[in-house]
């Protein structure tokens, strides 16, 4: 890509400057890649949105069942046991969001779910999140809430996106209709 010498659409030709950062732009695009690669691994999984499309018994930490791949390059992930492998140690930047079931946050004084991604279905992890659910009556009244943390992972770490519904009322579960998790190995 090279910048225009003379105006354009009413715009000033660039400055010097700005032909200097293309100048430092070409250069850097112009490098080799480092001899492990570029830390670009990547992936975009969901669950599809339907009520009822995993359940969430009470007061027990469960996988989320992530079927539906979106964008894998790497092939890292596996839908069948929901699961993705770190291909090499790293800094990983994870990502999930969980949506429940319209009006789920109708117990007395608003449920809790908590969620995380971690190499096992631990609520003791630091990087577990609780989330107070606000309370409805009921109707239409959605509640998602999201988890983002940032690991470091050896090669073969296996990363899974979990929940832990508690309803506020001692009993019950709670319907999913929806979830995603993104990973992104950083460094």
């Amino acid at each position: 890509m090279t910048l225009p010498s003379t105006a354009y659409r009413g715009h000033a030709a660039p400055t010097w400057d700005t032909r200097t950062l293309q100048q430092v732009i070409d250069y850097l695009a112009a490098l080799p890649a480092p001899a492990n690669g570029y830390p670009s691994t990547f992936a975009d999984v969901q669950l599809p949105g339907a009520t009822n499309a995993q359940i969430l018994p009470f007061a027990t930490a469960q996988k989320i069942n992530l079927n539906n791949e979106l964008s894998d390059p790497g092939n890292n992930f596996s839908t069948a046991s929901s699961v993705y492998t770190c291909p090499s140690t790293g800094i990983y930047f994870c990502h999930g969001v969980i949506r429940l079931n319209d009006a789920t946050g109708s117990a007395a004084g608003g449920p809790n779910l908590g969620m995380g991604i971690y190499t096992s279905e631990d609520v003791a992890d630091t990087s577990f999140l609780w989330h107070k659910l606000p309370q409805t009556s009921a109707g239409t009244a959605r509640a998602a809430v999201e988890c983002t943390r940032v690991g470091s992972f050896t090669s073969g770490s296996q990363l899974r996106l979990y929940a832990f519904w508690d309803s506020g009322s001692g009993a019950g579960s709670a319907g999913l209709y929806s979830a995603r998790m993104q990973i992104y190995r950083t460094a």
